[in-house]
């Protein structure tokens, strides 16, 4: 019963086939035998209109020629012609174009020499009557960056002279002596100054010779005795006294006949204070401005004011001074 159902399942799937096959078949036949019947029409319909426009043209030879080189020449005139007067139409335009453009150019470039001209004109003038005050104006620059190079310049060069002499004078007086530097004290003293050191020797000379004289008055059988023996001491200070004096009296003669005005002594200047210390530009005042933001304390007040008028930036560090604090010590 299986295999008889499965036998005409398979028989019946060939035979469905075999049924397509068939009619893709005839449907295949009657569409190659369409085709090919409107093909051969085609071509019959084709051969007789060409055979028709033979017969035509033979017969008509002479007149289509005559028709077709009608054609051509008007096509050919108008042709020419409208490209000659479309030619001729875009030569005058441009042509009026560039005048044009020529003209604008040219008017243009009058108007700006004008211009031109009267600017350098004006300029010339300005510079012509503005010219001292400017020559003045760069004048007052230039010294004043001459002048605060050489301030700083002198700065340094103050800094480094006092370190140098504060090396100096450590160096020299270093393992010196209190007494050594009282003694060439008083030499130096006694050299530019000779007529109290005088005076002081004539009194201790005057001193010795009272104390001699009474030594002598209280010894008076050891002077009979040997009038020529004075004390040692004495003699030694007699000695000492008159080699001073003559040192004395001849360095008084020189600096006499080297000097014959009396030296004039300097101005006495006013003690910086210890605390906050003289203005670095004037050296006269008490440091008292603060700039900011920098917040050095170099100058004072005098100096201060100048500074923000003139060129208001920090001596020290050269930054620009927003402000300035007044400092109350």
């Amino acid at each position: 019963m299986v295999l008889a159902a499965l036998a005409d399942l398979i028989y019946n799937v060939y035979l469905f086939l075999y049924y397509i096959f068939k009619t893709t078949s005839f449907i295949g036949f009657l569409v190659y035998d369409t085709t090919s019947n409107a093909v051969r029409i085609l071509l019959w319909c084709f051969h007789n209109i060409n055979v028709f426009i033979k017969i035509v043209y033979e017969d008509n030879q002479q007149i289509i020629q005559d028709s077709k080189t009608v054609l051509l020449g008007t096509a050919d005139f108008f042709i020419n012609n409208i490209t000659k007067v479309f030619r001729a139409v875009c030569f005058t335009v441009a042509t009026f174009r560039d005048a044009i453009l020529t003209v604008w150019s040219l008017l243009g470039l009058t108007l700006w020499s004008i211009k031109r001209a009267l600017i350098l004109t004006g300029q010339a003038i300005w510079l012509l009557f503005t010219a001292p005050y400017q020559l003045l104006v760069l004048l007052e620059q230039q010294i004043k960056r001459e002048s605060y190079l050489l301030i700083e310049t002198a700065q340094k060069t103050y800094s480094k002279c006092v370190e140098a002499v504060s090396d100096f004078a450590l160096f020299v007086a270093h393992d010196v002596p209190v007494e050594a530097a009282c003694g060439l004290g008083l030499l130096v003293l006694t050299c530019f100054y000779p007529s109290p050191a005088k005076i002081a020797l004539q009194l201790i000379s005057k001193t010795v010779h009272h104390h001699g004289n009474h030594i002598a008055e209280r010894q008076p059988d050891r002077q009979e005795a040997n009038p020529e023996e004075r004390p040692l001491f004495h003699l030694s200070l007699q000695r000492t006294f008159t080699l001073l004096r003559s040192f004395v009296t001849f360095n008084t003669l020189q600096r006499e006949g080297q000097n014959a005005q009396p030296p004039v002594r300097p101005p006495a200047r006013r003690t910086p204070s210890t605390t906050i210390g003289s203005c670095i530009i004037c050296e006269d005042n008490d440091r008292a401005v603060a700039f900011v933001p920098c917040g050095h304390l170099c100058v004072c007040k005098t100096c201060a004011a100048h500074i923000i008028y003139n060129n208001p930036v920090c001596p020290l560090c050269r930054t620009y001074i927003e402000k300035k604090l007044q400092i109350y010590i």
